[in-house]
C-alpha cells in the first residue's frame, strides 16, 4: 500500500503559518497598548513628583510653571488616550483575524485527520486481507495427511 500523503499539506503548513503570523500582530499590538498605559502611567508620576518639589520648597517660579506643566501633561494624556483606543480597535480586529486564521487551520488540520484515519483503516484492512491469502495459502499448500 503506499504511504499516507495528505493532498492538501502544503495548504494546511500555509495556514499555520498564516496563524503564528496573525497571533505574532496581536502581541506586538498587546505590547503597542501595554507600553501607552505605561506612558500615561509616567506622565501622571512626573506630574505629582513635580508638584511636590514645587510644594515641598515652596518656590514660587515651580508653582507659577505647575499650570503650563499640568496642562501639556494633560494634553499628552488625551493623545495617549487617544491612540490607547485605537490600539484598542486594532487588537479587536487582529482577534478577529487570529480567530478566522485558527478556523482554517484547525479544518484543516481536522481534514488531515479524517484523511489519516480512512487511509489506517485502508491499510488496516488491507494487511488484514494479506494475512488471510497466505494463511490460505499455508493451507493449501500442507500435505493431505497432516
Amino acid at each position: 500500500m503506499k504511504r499516507f500523503g495528505f493532498s492538501l499539506e502544503r495548504v494546511r503548513r500555509w495556514r499555520a503559518l498564516q496563524q503564528d503570523t496573525e497571533q505574532a500582530r496581536l502581541d506586538l499590538l498587546r505590547g503597542d497598548l501595554l507600553r501607552l498605559g505605561q506612558a500615561v502611567a509616567l506622565l501622571d508620576r512626573d506630574r505629582e513628583a513635580a508638584e511636590r518639589t514645587a510644594i515641598a520648597q515652596s518656590d514660587s517660579l515651580q508653582l507659577a510653571r505647575l499650570g503650563p506643566y499640568g496642562r501639556y501633561i494633560d494634553r499628552e494624556k488625551r493623545r495617549l488616550g487617544g491612540e490607547q483606543d485605537q490600539t484598542r480597535q486594532r487588537i479587536e480586529r487582529q482577534q478577529r483575524r487570529l480567530m478566522e486564521a485558527r478556523r482554517n487551520s484547525l479544518l484543516l488540520d481536522n481534514l488531515k485527520s479524517r484523511a489519516w484515519r480512512k487511509w489506517r483503516c485502508e491499510f488496516e484492512h488491507e494487511i488484514e486481507t494479506q494475512a488471510a491469502e497466505s494463511a490460505i495459502e499455508r493451507w493449501r499448500r500442507r500435505p493431505a495427511n497432516s
